[in-house]
């Protein structure tokens, strides 16, 4: 009985966040469909950690990991 409460809070705190995992899925859509989109969110990522004095292919390699991590998309080669 009480497993069943307790998923029955995540299931609301899912619903009241709907909206957050509609965009979450659909930003995952368009970075798998279109290579070049999910190139310039990796650059965006790269460029602050660079900022902060990483090297370039040390910041790059941190984005594509985050990238894999987050949204599941391979680095563009």
């Amino acid at each position: 009985m009480r497993k069943l409460f307790s998923n029955l809070g995540i299931r609301l705190r899912n619903l009241w966040n709907w909206r957050t995992a509609w965009a979450y899925r659909h930003l995952t859509r368009a970075m798998k469909n279109d290579p070049d989109y999910a190139h310039s969110w990796q650059c965006n990522i790269a460029c602050p950690l660079m900022d902060e004095g990483m090297n370039h292919a040390d910041a790059n390699k941190a984005a594509d990991r985050l990238m894999a991590h987050l949204f599941g998309v391979k680095p563009k080669p």
